[in-house]
């Protein structure tokens, strides 16, 4: 966690969680974004696809910078693009996201699950942070998802609103 784009920081989170979200709603193209509310009977709005943010203990108290902040910026940024964002309550270990993904979607069919985020560095030193991505299948994303969505991240710089 430190700043600048090459480390993890709000910025760097909201950019991402804005391109994952497009990518999102270029596969679930009824998800539309919550700026609009002139239709009420869209079934989208109604159950929207749930997206699910799962983050562990790490934190820069020194820069203000934490897991739990980045999982709750990430959330404002799913919620803003149209999508139902539940954040998994307190720490978490990583497989406890895919588990929630594919545990959930047995159990509710209204909502279709869109994604999973996992805020960890998991294997590497404390001090660090990542942003590990699930599929609609509850496995970590993989070439050509990888490129695609790094695609929409990059036409998604410019955060949105302000968070």
């Amino acid at each position: 966690m430190k700043p600048g784009p090459m480390g993890m920081n709000d910025l760097v989170v909201i950019q991402t969680a804005q391109g994952l979200a497009r990518y999102c709603q270029s596969l679930l193209p009824h998800v539309s974004s919550t700026t609009t509310d002139d239709d009420d009977d869209n079934d989208s709005k109604k159950n929207p696809p749930l997206v699910i943010v799962g983050y562990d203990h790490r934190c820069n108290k020194s820069l203000s910078l934490s897991s739990r902040k980045f999982a709750l910026l990430t959330k404002l940024v799913f919620q803003h693009a149209g999508f139902h964002c539940l954040v998994l309550h307190d720490y978490v270990f990583t497989p406890l996201v895919p588990y929630a993904m594919t545990h959930y979607h047995r159990k509710n069919n209204k909502n279709a699950i869109a994604l999973g985020i996992m805020i960890t560095a998991s294997h590497n030193p404390a001090f660090d942070n990542g942003y590990k991505v699930y599929a609609l299948d509850a496995i970590q994303i993989r070439s050509p998802m990888d490129s695609e969505i790094s695609s929409f991240i990059l036409q998604n710089l410019v955060p949105w609103m302000d968070y």
